[in-house]
């Protein structure tokens, strides 16, 4: 197996990530950038636990800690941008609520970004020097039985959580997700880095980027019911913003059930 050419496809990897947070501010005053970032470091995560699981000696725990604060960081600055666009595409009629939610999702955006930008200046990501010869041993180490066997594991554990959402438990849902995009992730770059395609999760939808895009929508949703439920528990409301932040909670809710069934109907219909 040409292991050099997986060996490069990683180089680049962490280059294109080096590159992209060398201006943090660039980053949060542009709302696809701070997506961006976080796919990106997504699949540099799902990467490390791919050569670990190649060759148990790499430290895939030791490297993703230097990443952690921040994936974390751009994590608020996306959750606020998601809930500030939530916010934006509420029915006009509640307008007591927009004004006063309006206010409160501005200033907590403010701190995330200013977090981001703190943590991201602080942040002292591996270069490849430090990286390269732990990757070139595990690339060394790769063959198609071991990267079969990794991938059969997680089709496994895709076929349990899926076995498991009858009764709407959401975190084996958001666990269904994560486990699906690692499998994306790394059957895209086993196939651009060497040729190897272990092809769809069996039992799967076809259109699994459909499938995956849907889930993340729905994640998106059932998070910003979320916030909202505990924001609007704030004694600080009056009487009509308080109402119409609750009918906007239940208008949220309803849509998060049909995204919910959506995705069930998806998931069976093969």
């Amino acid at each position: 197996m040409a292991a050099p050419a997986l060996h490069r496809a990683l180089k680049k990897k962490l280059r294109k990530l080096r590159k992209l947070i060398s201006d943090p501010g660039d980053i949060i005053r542009r709302k696809h950038n701070v997506h961006r970032l976080r796919v990106q470091l997504k699949e540099w995560r799902a990467a490390l636990r791919l050569l670990h699981s190649i060759d148990p000696n790499f430290p895939h725990v030791v490297i993703s800690q230097d990443f952690k604060p921040v994936f974390a960081a751009a994590g608020r600055v996306r959750f606020w941008q998601l809930q500030r666009s939530f916010r934006n595409h509420t029915n006009p009629l509640a307008q007591a609520f927009i004004r006063d939610y309006r206010a409160n999702l501005r200033d907590r955006l403010r701190e995330a970004r200013e977090d981001f930008r703190v943590v991201a200046d602080v942040s002292d990501w591996p270069r490849w020097r430090d990286l390269k010869r732990d990757v070139r041993q595990a690339c060394k180490a790769c063959n198609d039985e071991l990267l079969q066997e990794y991938f059969a594991g997680l089709q496994a554990a895709i076929m349990i959580k899926k076995t498991l959402l009858s009764r709407r438990r959401k975190h084996e849902m958001h666990a269904l997700r994560k486990l699906m995009r690692e499998y994306s992730a790394n059957r895209k770059l086993l196939a651009r880095g060497l040729g190897f395609d272990i092809g769809p999760v069996p039992g799967l939808a076809l259109d699994v980027a459909g499938l995956q895009e849907l889930l993340g929508d729905w994640h998106d949703q059932s998070v910003a019911c979320a916030q909202l439920a505990e924001d609007l528990n704030d004694s600080a409301w009056v009487e009509e913003p308080l109402k119409q932040g609750k009918a906007v909670l239940r208008a949220w809710k309803k849509t998060e059930r049909e995204m919910w069934d959506k995705i069930i109907a998806e998931l069976t219909s093969n």
